[in-house]
């Protein structure tokens, strides 16, 4: 008895253009079906705050999940920035305590200021 080669003779140039078009029908199907979701909580107004931003057609303020809108920002953020000498000067501190924010190098003006490069 010889051994001719496989019984299933495979044509690859079909195989792989049935595969291809499999996974383009897949990929396009999965494609409009997000869409359509997307399309439907669009309408139902079930959207994310996020997605609101992604959104060009939504004025005015972002809401938050619940339907409530954040306030506007009322006083300016205190980073706290801290020189490594008032770091080290820092007393009632544990041994291993690690001040955060990390504290910065300072101007060298003898300000006592952290170096920053906003310009004051």
């Amino acid at each position: 008895m010889s051994s001719s080669g496989p019984a299933w003779n495979p044509r690859n140039g079909r195989n792989t253009l049935i595969a291809m078009g499999t996974l383009a029908a897949g990929f396009a199907g999965f494609w409009y079906s997000m869409k359509r979701r997307d399309q439907m909580r669009r309408e139902r107004g079930s959207l994310e705050a996020y997605e609101y931003a992604y959104t060009p057609q939504h004025p005015g303020p972002l809401p938050v999940s619940d339907g409530r809108v954040p306030p506007p920002p009322t006083k300016e953020h205190n980073a706290q920035h801290i020189t490594v000498n008032e770091a080290l000067a820092m007393t009632n501190r544990p041994t291993n305590y690690i001040p955060q924010p990390a504290p910065q190098r300072d101007r060298g003006d003898g300000s006592g200021l952290v170096y920053t490069k906003k310009v004051p």
